[in-house]
């Protein structure tokens, strides 16, 4: 059977009407679709139109059916209401729902976002989501409107210089992604390493705000830095040929180099293993600086006398070279040697009695009260024969000569009677004993004779004269170390 044209026409007339009913309806709902419709408070509804789209996790659920002047329920001022017609399939919705008017282009076109709550009651039909639930959105206005009018007029100038340049210049940007693509390609393993777990660059950023926090005190000193480095470089660019052959030659330098960090490394495990090991000493060094750097403020003056003493160092060890050159010091010396192995026994002799006993300082003691007896020229030196018997010895004390007075040198003045031990020298001339006996124990009672502070007295020897007077008293009396006669 073949249709008739006039039923073909009918037909097609009856599909072109639908069609342009259902383009017309669309953006209130495709007809005879149930529809779910609850409604929502916002503060500011601006540009916010019938029939703009409602969202939620980005995909179309439906669309606003109306807007309409409420009262604002927090401060009573004017709200709007948008009534919304979802889709069936999203139903129901919860209570907690938030509600954002958020930009579908820069053009100023918007759509109403729904973020659904999880633990509100559903709302049912014809129900509104309270003002509280609506998130505030920044108005593309008031960002423009945070500027003064010369500027938003110059970013209006930008806006208008950037497009024209970007309309004149496709082809070259068509080249442009075309050329990307490569680049693209290799960066997707480079990216893929980044944002590996393992690579952290999570505490890049961070660290990198530490670093500048640390370095901004030398931010001048940084300043500079770069001047100099500025300096350097355009004295690099004055020639060009020396900084080519420093570039060629740079492979077999680092060549040479890898091969000598290889050599190095038990160097600088060691140097490791010292720094770890002067890590308390660095410590210490903090507490020590005050007293260091007083030994530098007193060092200092010294240092700058050291080359006037280096010089004069200089011209006596050049004396001393001219002295050695000369035949006749090897000769010298010669002779000191042989004047040392003959002095040799002398030495061992006489060294222990003066580093044990003093015997050669003892000596000098006294010899300024012999040399102080005066004359009718100046000073005499007292001496006195033995072979006439007199109560007064040497220096005014009372004493034998020779054993023929019967008087023994007891610290007593000739003169006045009065006993001074600690101003006459009171001592013996008997034959030294050894100054150290076999065991290695000092002896010098040759340097300790005299008038004790206590008794000392040999057998039959009377309590009134009480001076050390016996050449040999039994036992060690030990060292002795005075520079001057000793005195109780």
């Amino acid at each position: 059977m073949v249709a008739s044209p006039t039923l073909i026409g009918a037909v097609t007339t009856l599909v072109i009407v639908v069609a342009v009913f259902l383009t017309y309806n669309a953006n209130q709902g495709l007809p005879f679709v149930p529809a779910y419709r609850v409604s929502a408070t916002v503060p500011n509804a601006a540009r916010v139109i019938q029939s703009n789209e409602v969202r939620i996790g980005g995909n179309r659920v439906g669309v606003v059916e109306s807007v309409e002047p409420v009262r604002n329920p927090e401060n009573g001022g004017v709200a709007a209401k948008l009534n919304l017609k979802l889709d069936r399939r999203v139903a129901p919705i919860a209570a907690d729902t938030s509600v954002r008017i958020r930009y579908r282009s820069s053009f100023g076109l918007k759509y109403v976002e729904l973020t659904r709550g999880s633990e509100g009651a559903p709302l049912e039909e014809g129900q509104s989501l309270a003002i509280d639930r609506a998130v505030e959105q920044t108005e593309f206005d008031d960002i423009g409107n945070t500027f003064d009018e010369e500027t938003r007029v110059n970013a209006r100038r930008n806006l208008v210089g950037y497009g024209n340049a970007f309309a004149g210049r496709g082809v070259s940007l068509n080249e442009t992604f075309e050329a990307l693509n490569p680049l693209f390609t290799a960066l997707d393993p480079v990216m893929a390493t980044l944002s590996a777990p393992a690579t952290r660059l999570d505490r890049f950023f961070p660290e990198l705000g530490d670093a500048a926090r640390i370095v901004a005190p030398v931010a001048v000193e940084q300043a500079e830095l770069f001047s100099n480095m500025a300096t350097t470089f355009a004295a690099f660019a004055d020639d060009p040929d020396k900084l080519k052959e420093t570039i060629s030659e740079s492979p077999e330098t680092l060549e040479v180099s890898a091969r000598a960090l290889r050599n190095q490394r038990p160097f600088l495990t060691d140097f490791a293993d010292l720094s770890r090991r002067l890590q308390p000493a660095t410590k210490e060094l903090v507490v020590a600086l005050p007293t260091l750097n007083d030994a530098l403020e007193v060092g200092a003056p010294v240092l700058r006398r050291t080359p006037e003493a280096n010089r004069n160092l200089g011209r006596a060890f050049a004396s001393l070279e001219e002295l050695l050159e000369r035949p006749s010091t090897k000769i010298s010396f010669q002779r000191l040697d042989t004047l040392f192995d003959e002095a040799a026994p002398l030495l061992d002799y006489v060294v222990p009695y003066q580093t044990v006993c003093n015997y050669w300082n003892y000596q000098w003691g006294t010899l300024a009260g012999q040399l102080d007896l005066r004359d009718q020229v100046g000073f005499v030196h007292k001496t006195i024969p033995v072979t006439m018997p007199s109560s007064q010895g040497p220096s005014g004390q009372q004493g034998s000569l020779g054993g023929y007075s019967g008087i023994q040198a007891n610290g007593r003045n000739a003169v006045s009677g009065e006993f001074e031990p600690h101003e006459l020298a009171i001592r013996h001339d008997f034959p030294y004993g050894p100054a150290i006996d076999a065991n290695g124990n000092a002896d010098c009672q040759s340097g300790q004779v005299g008038y004790p502070l206590g008794q000392l007295l040999a057998p039959g020897q009377p309590a009134s004269n009480p001076s050390i007077q016996v050449s040999n008293i039994p036992g060690n009396r030990g060292p002795t170390f005075t520079g001057r006669p000793r005195r109780p």
